[in-house]
């Protein structure tokens, strides 16, 4: 494998890594208030639900995210290679 293609490779992989994760975050937690809003001003939600919530509503999330945060990768790494003359 040639240097340029690890470059790219590693790029790409740590922006849709960074890409999931955040919109996998906003998406939940825009869930979280959405859903749990109710719930949450009225201080009656234990631990264990919000956490069982997350885990119900996280594969739904994921997706969206994947392809969105892949598509977001690499319009980065696209963009960023002209820069770094790549």
């Amino acid at each position: 494998m040639k240097l340029i293609d690890r470059f790219v490779s590693r790029e790409l992989l740590v922006n849709v890594a960074f890409a999931i994760a955040v919109l996998s975050l906003v998406l939940v937690v825009g869930n979280i208030f959405r859903k749990l809003l109710p719930l949450l001003v009225n201080h009656d939600v234990p631990m264990e639900y919000l956490i069982t919530f997350i885990a119900y509503v996280l594969p739904f999330s994921l997706i969206f995210t994947i392809p969105w945060g892949l598509l977001t990768a690499i319009l980065l790494v696209a963009d960023g290679c002209p820069r770094t003359t790549n």
